[in-house]
């Protein structure tokens, strides 16, 4: 009787079989590699944000708008009247819309009168445009104070921090 005899090695197998450390193993592979990438990305994007300055452009027009209203109902036609200052929070030191600074005393123009859009009836506002200084390069409150002499007496005081100033350059 004859043996049978082995089967002779292939060099080429259809249907291969993986095993499952095989599989895990692809998976791990995959999953560093995705790690790696996003730190790439990650890091990289770092780099570029930083040397993007945290602040807006100084020498800039920015439009500042607020509203006015009594009792809830807007007010128009008020501009001629309505006179805005800023004040700078951490100095408590007024804007001099004359030579764009901020001080303590001596301002030649310590307002500037509001313009009115009334673009939308219904929705009537007011705004300055405003030349951010080039000393303002941090993080900063300014408190606009508004006061109309008109018709309607109104004062009142808004708030805003530097990174509020989102308008689009003018």
């Amino acid at each position: 009787m004859k043996k049978p005899e082995p089967p002779k090695a292939r060099t080429v197998t259809k249907g291969a079989k993986f095993k499952i450390s095989d599989f895990v193993l692809i998976l791990l592979l995959l999953f560093v590699t995705f790690v790696l990438m996003a730190i790439v990305v990650i890091t990289s994007s770092q780099k570029e944000a930083s040397a993007i300055p945290l602040m807006y452009p100084s020498e800039t027009s920015y439009r500042i708008k607020f509203t006015l209203d009594l009792n809830g109902v807007p007010i128009s036609g008020e501009s001629a009247n309505t006179k805005v200052g800023i004040m700078e929070g951490s100095t408590h030191q007024w804007f001099d819309f004359a030579d764009k600074t901020f001080k303590e005393s001596g301002w030649t123009e310590s307002y500037s009168l509001a313009a009115e859009s009334t673009i939308n009836s219904d929705f009537p506002y007011y705004y300055i445009d405003w030349v951010l200084p080039s000393t303002e390069t941090s993080e900063e409150t300014y408190t606009l104070a508004v006061r109309t002499t008109g018709n309607h007496k109104i004062y009142k005081m808004i708030d805003i921090s530097y990174y509020q100033i989102k308008f689009k350059a003018r």
